[in-house]
């Protein structure tokens, strides 16, 4: 360049763009990690680096005042955002590498740097757009839920030492984004042909300036048609019908959501969470299996303790005035009087390791049925419902009836998106040029003098906008198909949503749903005892210890 570049063509802004372009590349290689499963170590190393990449557009560009303004506050706080959340995501990922190395302290000092990034990144919440709320708000939900499983853990059972987040080794980084130079822009000259995506160099075929006018003019007039009277429409037409079915709650996967309440499906996943009824029988066990050596532990000591008072009787006896020690009986009150408020203490465990096994034997059953999958909760509970066969039957045909329906729905969504695709494909081969070319060639014919206007065309247009025709027909049929398709579905859904109301309006099921209700109800107060328990014996063992 003979003089210097513009601020957009500055190698400031340049680099600035080069690294938002990589971080956004490496961010896909490191989402297509995350769905294949990676380790957790190289997803880690993945994701520090597009946290470095976006680090070094938002430090390139707050250093230049000029390019800062140029980009705007917008930009400059969702890359900043940006470095935030994915220097979180790759503490989160190298926490859960910790999981399988034992290193329990190091998860959770990891777990408390990526929550420290996760919360800076929120107080620009007001700054960012929806998508990259939500995907805030979801690495949020899992590094807190983590964290809170994490120390608990290591409260109760690891008690690993949790380090600094200083001292906590680097995370490494793993590029598999490269900027790549186009020989397009490396070497243009040489490629400046009929065949490539150049062309030819400019100035090689001038046509007349009226012709140049009349293709804008023409591909003005197809552009509106195209994107306001097909393509829009009949992306409305979709957005409509997806609208009425969410509405509705019907996508064609959930017609049968009903026969589950989503609290009773919440807590059976809840309870499989939480290891069902097998959890609460090994935490029992465990309980059993402890107790009694609490129990010896402590009669030992306070029979260590008696056997020392006798003795103290007994050289008090024998030697009389000159026996000066102090009493054992008063020496040793405090520990004979922990030791008594301790035995108070497991005796009363004991009654409570007997209520919680009545209650465990009484709740065995429908805990464990509670935590089954879908389809045994669902025969549970049509089993116990009391149906009319005929009113059932009737059930069935409406729901093949409506799911009918939605597959159409869906099915002509998807041939208007093939639709769209056709109309896009002749809108972009569609380059009336030498067809413009001809057609001054031939109002020039009788002389080089006649003045070309846009409006010696306008035939030319009107016959080749036909082309788009079938297209307008297309998209009127489908808002008349549309319109009738949705009243019927609307209609179906409510005679369905009246029948299955009055068909699950039994007490036997009634009666089930309540029972399962109560079934995890006594779940989460058993496997609270229990804990409570299990935390009991260790404090025991630590005071023996």
């Amino acid at each position: 360049m003979r003089i210097p570049p513009t601020l957009d063509m500055s190698s400031t802004t340049l680099n600035v763009l080069v690294n938002i372009m990589l971080a956004q590349a490496q961010e896909c290689f490191w989402q297509k990690a995350v769905y294949e499963k990676l380790k957790d170590g190289n997803v880690a190393k993945l994701a520090s680096q597009v946290s470095a990449y976006y680090e070094a557009a938002f430090e390139l560009a707050t250093n230049n005042p000029e390019v800062s303004k140029l980009l705007n506050q917008n930009w400059l706080t969702h890359l900043q955002v940006k470095l935030w959340h994915f220097a979180a995501a790759s503490e989160f990922r190298k926490s859960c590498e910790c999981i399988g190395q034992n290193k329990y302290g190091e998860e959770i000092a990891r777990l408390r740097v990526a929550e420290g990034y996760v919360n800076r990144a929120f107080e620009q919440r007001k700054h960012l757009r929806e998508a990259v709320i939500k995907d805030l708000e979801s690495l949020h939900t899992v590094v807190t839920s983590n964290l809170s499983r994490a120390v608990k853990d290591n409260d109760i059972i690891y008690l690993n030492t949790i380090p600094s987040a200083s001292s906590l080794t680097p995370i490494g980084r793993a590029s598999l984004a490269n900027p790549v130079l186009p020989p397009e822009v490396n070497d243009p000259i040489s490629l400046m042909n009929e065949r490539s995506i150049l062309g030819l160099p400019l100035f090689v075929k001038l046509v007349p300036f009226a012709v140049h006018q009349a293709h804008s003019v023409y591909s003005d007039r197809k552009e509106r048609l195209v994107k306001e009277e097909i393509l829009l429409k009949l992306q409305e037409l979709t957005t409509i019908c997806t609208s009425t079915l969410q509405s509705l709650n019907l996508p064609s996967s959930s017609l049968d959501a009903e026969d589950i309440p989503q609290s009773i499906l919440a807590n059976s996943q809840d309870v499989r969470n939480e290891g069902g009824i097998t959890r609460l029988d090994a935490m029992f066990d465990s309980i059993q299996d402890a107790s009694p050596n609490n129990n010896q532990i402590l009669d030992e000591a306070l029979n260590i303790l008696d056997q020392e008072a006798m003795e103290d009787e007994e050289w008090e006896k024998k030697f009389g005035e000159r026996w000066t020690r102090k009493k054992s009986i008063a020496v040793n009150k405090d520990l004979v009087d922990q030791g008594l408020k301790h035995q108070q203490v497991l005796q009363q465990a004991l009654k409570g390791d007997l209520a919680i096994k009545n209650k465990l034997e009484q709740w065995c059953q429908p805990i464990e049925l509670l935590g089954s999958d879908r389809e045994i909760l669902k025969k549970t509970i049509l089993s116990s419902s009391t149906f009319d066969a005929s009113i059932q039957s009737d059930i069935k045909n409406r729901e093949i009836e409506l799911r009918n329906l939605i597959n159409e729905a869906h099915a002509n969504i998807g041939e208007r998106n093939k639709t769209i695709e056709e109309i896009k494909k002749v809108s972009n081969l569609d380059d009336i040029g030498p067809k413009l070319l001809k057609e001054a060639a031939k109002i020039t014919a009788n002389g080089t003098a006649i003045k070309i206007e846009p409006a010696h065309f306008e035939e030319l247009f009107i016959e080749e906008l036909k082309k788009y025709d079938k297209f307008l027909v297309f998209v009127q049929r489908e808002v008349e198909n549309q319109e009738k398709l949705l009243s019927h579905i609307q209609g179906k859904y409510q005679e369905l949503a009246e029948k299955r109301k009055r068909a699950m309006n039994n007490s036997g099921r009634a009666e089930t749903l309540e029972k399962y209700k109560t079934a995890y109800q006594k779940f989460k107060e058993i496997l609270s005892n229990l804990q409570e328990g299990i935390k009991v014996i260790f404090i025991y063992f630590i005071w023996h210890l």
